[in-house]
C-alpha cells in the first residue's frame, strides 16, 4: 500500500495514450455494456471457461499428479509452479511492446488463441504420449495462464484505450470474474453429480478440450466482432474530421472573400 501509494497521478499523455478513467454509475455501465454487448458476452463467456478450468486444475492438482504417477514427489509442484511462471511473464510481457491500443487490443486476443492452442495441443501430444505427464502439465499450465491472464491485466485495459470511451477496468474486471466463479462452481457439480464415476485424469483432459475448442472459438468470434467494430469506428471518425476540415476550410473561404 506504501509504494502504491507513491504512483503519480497520470499525466497528460498517459491521459491521452489510455484515455480517460472516471468512476461509473449504474446508469453508465449499462450504456457502455449494451454499446459492446456481443463482443462482452462472448469474452466474459470464454473467461468463464477458463476461470474454471484454472480453478479446477489448482484445487486438484494433487489428485491430477497422483494419476500421472508423481503422488510421492512434493517438489512436482515446485517444479511445474517455476517453468510455468517463467515462460508466462515472458509471453505477456511482449505485450508492453505494442504501443498502438487497438493493435495491442486484438493482438491480446492472439495470445489468449495462443493459449488455447497450447492447452489443447499439448492434451493431444500427451495422449498420443509424445511428451510425458510432467512435459504436459507444465506446457498445459503455460497455455492456461496465457490464456487467462490478459483478462485480469491487458484486456479489458487495452479495451477501453482503443474503444475510446470514458470508462475503467474495474467494471470489466469484476464482470468477468463474477462469471468466471459461476464456470468453477459450474464444472465442480459437472463433474460430482453427472460424471461421478470417471477418474480426475480423464475428467480433466476432456475438460482440457473442451475449454481449448469453445474458448478458442468464443475468442476468435470476439477478435471478428471487435475488428469490425473499432473498423467501422476509425471510419465514422475519419469521415467526421474530415467534415470539419471542409466546413473549416469553407468558413475561412468566405471570411477572405
Amino acid at each position: 500500500m506504501f509504494f502504491l501509494s507513491q504512483t503519480p497521478p497520470p499525466s497528460i499523455n498517459d491521459r491521452l495514450a489510455r484515455q480517460v478513467r472516471a468512476p461509473m454509475n449504474a446508469q453508465q455501465r449499462l450504456k457502455f455494456f449494451v454499446k459492446f454487448a456481443p463482443g462482452l458476452i462472448l469474452l466474459v463467456t470464454s473467461f468463464l471457461l477458463f476461470t474454471g478450468l484454472r480453478d479446477f486444475r489448482d484445487n486438484f492438482s494433487a489428485e491430477i499428479w497422483q494419476a500421472l504417477g508423481y503422488g510421492e514427489e512434493p517438489a512436482i509442484f515446485t517444479y511445474a509452479g517455476i517453468r510455468i511462471a517463467g515462460v508466462v511473464l515472458i509471453v505477456l510481457a511482449a505485450m508492453v511492446l505494442v504501443k498502438d491500443n487497438v493493435k495491442a487490443f486484438l493482438t491480446n486476443h492472439g495470445f489468449i488463441l495462443l493459449g488455447c492452442c497450447l492447452l489443447g495441443l499439448t492434451t493431444f501430444a500427451f495422449q498420443q504420449q509424445w511428451i510425458d505427464g510432467k512435459s504436459w502439465m507444465v506446457w498445459l499450465g503455460t497455455g492456461l495462464y496465457i490464456a487467462y491472464i490478459p483478462y485480469n491485466c491487458f484486456l479489458f485495459d487495452r479495451m477501453i484505450s482503443a474503444v475510446g470511451s470514458t470508462a475503467n477496468a474495474g467494471f470489466l474486471i469484476y464482470l468477468a470474474d463474477s462469471a468466471g466463479y459461476v464456470g468453477s462452481v459450474s464444472i465442480l457439480l459437472y463433474r460430482t453429480f453427472a460424471s461421478p464415476d470417471i477418474s480426475w485424469l480423464n475428467f480433466f483432459i476432456q475438460l482440457c478440450y473442451f475449454v481449448a475448442i469453445a474458448g478458442g472459438a468464443l475468442v476468435c468470434c470476439s477478435l471478428v466482432y471487435f475488428g469490425y467494430k473499432l473498423k467501422v469506428q476509425k471510419r465514422v471518425q475519419t469521415h467526421s474530421i474530415n467534415s470539419s476540415n471542409q466546413a473549416t476550410n469553407l468558413a475561412l473561404g468566405e471570411t477572405n472573400i
